[in-house]
């Protein structure tokens, strides 16, 4: 019974879906099962054509097995997880895993090593072609970041350039005026009203691009903010606006965050700006709110103005994208555009809430230190 339990075992360890072979301490190889042999292109019957493990390894093989295998072997009588390549016959090789255990002792006998071995090969295979997407995607990567700050540098440019021209419409604009050239309700005065409002819009435009264009901050240089002087210096930059419509701010206690001052101000300029802009026939009222949730410092700036419709909600963060036309209220759908980049630039984020009517709430998500 025990004869044939051992054939039966032998048998099942001959035809096993990993590779076997069984050593001495000196490294003799004592037998080697069917699929490993296989594996290595070695015939599959008859006497073993290699005497020794080391026979197994390249080189440098070699050199690792006397140095961290067999040591290991010898202090801890089992070895795991050892990746290494072997060595077949007709220069075949094998990228597999290794696994020794020192056999149960017999008398008389010498001690003994089973190793059983894993092939790799489509591991090693998915891992290389894993690799190689990966240089591909930072490789698009690199060239869509160099694509996107030519862009910048061009939107930049282009924007810088723009200026001057612009300065000698608006100034011959303003001495047609000052000169009263232009007859009152004449299908000229028409001419020159459209061109006023067109110029007016494009040096709008050409502001905000460039101001776009600048919003870009490597988060290393990054400093304490205070975001309650944030939105008092954005009040301060906006004071003629501020005075002309009304405006009334309520502001909580604020907290301080890690990031670009001039980006914040920025930020809180757009959305004030924004808040008394889309006013009601109510003078605007912004509220802005501070809570922790989440891991998140949790800003909400809240207006009281005319709203939008909840489906707009995610486009008004769209690059130049309106929701009204320029001779309701002027605009470019650059400021909010700007606010997203702006949380992006800090590992936030920024939403927004409101129904026609009822006001708007924008809500600012800043990670915690």
């Amino acid at each position: 019974m025990s004869e044939m339990k051992k054939q039966v075992t032998d048998q099942l360890l001959d035809n096993a879906p990993c590779g076997y072979l069984q050593m001495d301490t000196e490294g003799t190889v004592l037998q080697m099962n069917k699929t490993l042999r296989r594996w290595l292109g070695f015939e599959e019957e008859g006497a073993l054509e290699v005497h020794s493990i080391e026979d197994l390894f390249s080189m440098g093989g070699k050199v690792y097995y006397n140095t961290h295998i067999q040591p290991l072997l010898q202090m801890q009588r089992e070895a795991s997880e050892i990746n290494v390549s072997l060595k077949g016959k007709n220069a075949t090789t094998l990228p597999v895993l290794l696994n020794a255990k020192k056999d149960a002792p017999e008398r008389g006998k010498k001690e003994t090593f089973s190793v059983f071995v894993i092939d790799i090969r489509q591991r090693k295979l998915y891992e290389s072609e894993l690799l190689k997407e990966r240089k591909n995607a930072e490789a698009a990567l690199k060239k869509l970041k160099q694509v996107n700050k030519d862009l910048e540098q061009f939107a930049h440019t282009a924007s810088h350039d723009l200026q001057s021209p612009l300065r000698t419409i608006s100034g011959m604009i303003h001495l047609l005026e000052k000169k009263k050239l232009i007859t009152p309700g004449s299908e000229s005065a028409k001419l020159f009203s459209l061109i006023k409002s067109n110029s007016n819009q494009m040096r709008l435009m050409v502001r905000d691009l460039l101001e776009y264009s600048k919003v870009d901050e490597d988060p290393s240089v990054f400093s304490p903010v205070s975001i309650e002087a944030v939105c008092r210096q954005a009040i301060d930059l906006l004071k003629d606006a501020v005075e002309k419509n009304g405006a009334m701010f309520d502001i909580t206690e604020m907290p301080v965050i890690s990031g670009s001052k001039s980006q914040l101000v920025r930020l809180f300029q757009n959305l004030f700006e924004n808040s008394i802009k889309y006013r009601s026939k109510e003078a605007p009222h912004i509220v802005v709110t501070h809570k922790t949730t989440n891991g998140f410092e949790c800003i909400q700036v809240s207006d009281n103005g005319i709203g939008f419709e909840k489906e707009q909600a995610t486009n008004i963060f769209t690059f130049m994208k309106r929701l009204h036309a320029n001779d309701k209220i002027p605009g470019t759908g650059v400021g909010l555009a700007a606010c997203k980049r702006i949380m992006r630039n800090h590992g936030g984020s920024i939403s927004a809430e409101a129904a026609p009517g009822k006001g708007a709430v924008f809500t600012l998500q800043f990670p915690r230190e």
